[in-house]
């Protein structure tokens, strides 16, 4: 079979992952082995192996598939899904990692070989305290005597643990980094199994003067088990997305089924606005893994791949935290217990979210990075187009790379925003949000959804997410914006060409603010509860009854109020 690496591949192989776990109910085998102790099969980890799933980092001279982070996320994400319990990212995807790194020796040879065929299972041990997010020299206590060939020190949270064949194990030679190999049945090794919450194994391993294989040397050790580290955070956090996104469906399907009061759960508008806040979120954890996916491919240098890492596994422990948790309160109490699948969902996420560093160190860690990368290392908004008229009319958006635009975007408002109403803690009055309003108009940014046909930018739904993203992330404060997102959608889509020509243009020249006249004393956002009546008399609606919680009302010049039409 003929696979095109760029698009085909991940697509292929997540197919695939998808038959394969789906045709085996994995919610039930997780259960099986934590009732047996945890652990994991070894029958099903060699099945693994003979699909290349540990084959896809490894080069061709090497037995692998020279293939790239994409594929492995692609299975990740699966596993995810359907909560596969073999500990595919810290057996599959880790210890391969490092080896890919590893300079050409004999026992790297060996290693490659046999973990690829699934006739061996390892690990990598490398943390020795809580909250150590990269391998550093001045944290390694475990020694490695080159006199003797041996190994002293102990290593926690080590996966897999019990089962395993070895671990590759970070050490410290005199004042040098070194990795070394320790086979599980060693002279002087001690193995502790500590359950996690969600019944899989980790592991204490302790050495007491064990033999080891010297791997890799010096400097080269830490800059490959760095690279192996932040790789399999990518992994860990498409696996994560894929926990998100199946919860987000099981939740959905308990609501439409779950009745109360003679009908489903799903109908009451107050669970409606949870669920699509939980939608939301598993959204942007894809689209931030498909991004940097895309720009993992591309971006050099160590400092770039760790601040992808920690961006993925940030956003996509954020979202299956959040999710799961969500789905919990939904499902009820009966959402805890292990008869039903969410909550088997929710204790892997929590375990994975943690596992590698929490969502809130690996934001920190995102910033940290960005304030010591080297000059020229991070997007220089300098060096951006800059942002005129012409280059909104003109730019062509759907082939426009989205590292591009991102770096168009910062630019845009690295220009024109004012530097002094970034991250603005309250919402923006016309009067102050008015002259970037006209701003984003003069220079054709201020309807990015509208299409090009009606005076928008007509960006495609890839570039109005990263937009959005962007926006975010520069702190722009938000606009009066009903015009914008409401009133001119609408006339687009169900208006005439008299009410569009008339009600349009002034929308995006600032001289029509809106206000929505929705809600109202005893109706929320449930149109069926609108009082407010609109009495058709000639050509024209006579008005009455009340709105409330009109935003921007008080400096508004229309407003689009919503009725219960009736006729005289």
């Amino acid at each position: 079979m003929s696979i095109d690496h760029a698009n085909d591949a991940p697509t292929f192989f997540s197919d695939a992952a998808n038959d394969y776990l789906g045709a085996t109910d994995q919610r039930r085998r997780v259960r099986q082995l934590e009732d047996s102790g945890g652990g994991f099969d070894a029958a099903v980890w060699k099945t693994l192996c003979d699909m290349g799933w540990l084959s896809i980092l490894v080069a061709e001279a090497d037995g692998g598939m020279a293939l790239g982070l994409p594929e492995v996320a692609a299975i990740a994400q699966q596993a995810g899904r359907h909560l596969l319990p073999e500990p595919l990212v810290d057996a599959g995807v880790l210890p391969l990692a490092v080896l890919a790194a590893a300079p050409a020796s004999a026992l790297r040879a060996r290693l490659l070989s046999a973990l690829q065929s699934g006739d061996l299972v390892a690990g990598v041990a490398w943390q020795e305290h809580a909250g150590e997010l990269s391998p550093a020299l001045e944290k390694i206590a475990t020694v490695f005597d080159r006199s003797t060939g041996c190994l002293g020190g102990l290593k926690r949270f080590v996966r897999p643990g019990p089962g395993a064949g070895g671990w590759l194990v970070l050490a410290r030679t005199g004042d040098q980094p070194v990795i070394v190999w320790v086979a599980a049945d060693a002279p002087g090794l001690s193995l502790q199994g500590e359950p996690g919450v969600d019944g899989s194994l980790t592991a204490r391993v302790g050495f007491d003067h064990t033999p080891a294989e010297v791997l890799v040397d010096g400097e080269a050790a830490l800059a490959a088990l760095a690279f192996a580290t932040d790789a399999a955070r990518i992994a860990q956090a498409a696996e994560l997305a894929g926990i998100a996104r199946r919860a987000l469906e099981l939740t959905r399907d308990y609501l439409t089924t779950r009745e109360q009061f003679g009908q489903p759960i799903g109908s009451f508008q107050a669970l409606q606005h949870r669920l699509v806040d939980g939608l939301i979120q598993v959204e942007l954890a894809e689209a931030c893994l498909r991004e940097i996916l895309g720009l993992a491919q591309t971006s050099t240098g160590p400092w770039a791949l760790a601040r992808l890492a920690s961006r993925a596994k940030a956003r996509c422990a954020h979202a299956a935290l959040e999710m799961t948790r969500l789905a919990i309160q939904l499902h009820g109490a009966i959402g805890t217990t292990n008869e039903y699948d969410i909550g088997l969902y929710f204790k892997r996420a929590t375990l994975l979210a943690s596992r590698w560093g929490t969502a809130a160190a690996h934001r920190r860690r995102y910033a940290r990075l960005g304030a010591d990368l080297p000059a020229g290392t991070l997007p220089d908004t300098a060096a951006a187009p800059v942002v005129t008229p012409a280059l909104a009319a003109g730019a062509d958006w759907e082939q426009m790379p989205e590292a591009t635009f991102r770096q168009t975007v910062r630019a845009l408002f690295a220009q024109h925003y004012p530097a002094h109403r970034r991250h603005m803690p309250y919402r923006q009055s016309w009067a102050e949000s008015k002259d970037w309003y006209l701003t984003l108009s003069r220079l054709g940014w201020l309807a990015p959804a509208w299409p090009r046909a009606h005076g928008g930018m007509g960006l495609p739904a890839d570039k109005l997410i990263a937009y959005i993203e962007e926006t975010e992330a520069w702190g722009v404060a938000r606009s009066p914006d009903q015009g914008l997102v409401m009133v001119g959608p609408i006339l687009m889509r169900f208006g005439t060409e008299a009410q569009r020509a008339r009600f349009l243009p002034p929308i995006l020249a600032g001289e029509h603010v809106w206000t929505q006249g929705y809600s109202e004393p005893n109706a929320g956002s449930d149109l069926a509860s609108v009082r407010t009546e609109a009495v058709i008399d000639g050509e024209h609606f006579i008005v009455n009854g009340q709105k409330t919680w009109t935003t921007w009302a008080a400096t508004a010049r229309t407003c689009s109020c919503w009725c219960a039409p009736t006729r005289r």
